[in-house]
This record gives C-alpha cells, structure tokens and sequence, in this order.
C-alpha cells in the first residue's frame, strides 16, 4: 500500500497551520503517511510530535529507521519526541470532556520542550481524537476545536488519524462535522 497524489504532497509539505485528517482502514498505510510525515519534517530541520498509541509509535519509529533515520539521536536531540496518546490525554480530560486550560498548559509544555530556537518549525501527529472518538464524539469534537486554537497560536501543522475499522462492530463512518474542522481530509482511497 503507498499513498499517492495529491496526498502524497500534502503529507510531505504541509503549510504552517495546515490540520489534515487522514480515515484509513489498513495500520500499513498508515505507518507510512506517518513516516513520510515526520521524515519529511526531519530533513528539513523541523521538531516532530508524535502523540500515539505505543504500538503505533513502534511502528512510525520503524518507518523513520528504514528510511535512514537514527531515531535514538533524534530523541536526544529534542527534534523526535514520541509520547503515549492516552497518557496525554489522560492529562486533561475532566468529567468525560476536554479541559482547556489543563490542555492549554499541556501544549505549552510541549512546544517548550521542542525547543523551538533550535528548530524552525514544529510538525505534530496525534491520534488522541481516535481513540475518543468512538465512544465519546462530543469529546472528540472539542478536541479538534482546541487543536484549531493552537494551530493558529502557534503556526505548527497538525495530522490526525482516524481508524474506520470497526473491529467487531460495523466500519465506523468519519462525521461531516469533524471533516469540518479541518483544513483537508485524505479518505481511504488516498491509498492504492
């Protein structure tokens, strides 16, 4: 599976304050829009953000290791940071709900500690809107709404992922009203 044009470009070379969405079915395909992602950044001399599942960090760490990529170093270097999904969210999430400004002091922890001097531009993945999603869709919703705020505050490019697979409940159908509340949606047919 690869993804292919226009996505392609568009998961390679964001615009500053771009919030992409990608709905996908197969864990490849991801691990690869991820690894594109975050190794497109790193060439460039950018900080990456990776806040996903540990599983699906493994995955995206393999990706950038195939691809050349001492992710190790990275880490070090403060230019790779990999953090757990529902540990950070478990952060500021009160009564079922997101937290502003718990959130709020979350993001700025993280953009402190991308040393931002260091890198011209910060590119983050996150995957915590997936895993409430489900379950709690108003909660996913006030998520993407406070990720908008921060994109804007602090001019970083943000990709999210969404898993259709159902697993044994039916295949999930992705919301109009959170497609809306980003700036472009690359559905499953992105990959061939």
């Amino acid at each position: 599976m690869t993804l292919h044009e226009p996505w392609r470009d568009l998961v390679t070379e964001p615009v500053s304050r771009d919030h992409f969405v990608q709905v996908y079915r197969d864990e490849r395909l991801l691990a690869e829009a991820v690894g594109l992602y975050a190794g497109a950044a790193l060439g460039r001399n950018e900080a990456v953000v990776i806040v996903a599942t540990p599983g699906h960090c493994q995955a995206f760490e393999h990706c950038l290791e195939r691809d050349g990529y001492d992710v190790a170093t990275l880490k070090d270097w403060g230019q790779l940071h990999c953090l757990d999904a529902q540990a950070l969210l478990d952060r500021f999430m009160v009564d079922g709900a997101p937290d502003e400004g718990r959130f709020k002091e979350v993001i700025r922890e993280l953009m402190a500690g991308n040393n931002k001097g260091r890198f011209r531009e910060v590119r983050v993945y996150g995957e915590m809107v997936n895993l409430l999603w489900t379950e709690n869709l108003p909660a996913a919703t006030s998520l993407e709404e406070l990720w908008n705020a921060v994109i804007q505050e602090h001019s970083i490019s943000l990709f999210c992922a969404y898993c259709l697979d159902g697993g044994s409940a039916p295949e999930r159908v992705f919301p109009p009203d959170l497609r809306a509340l980003h700036t472009h949606f690359i559905p499953v047919e992105g990959a061939v």
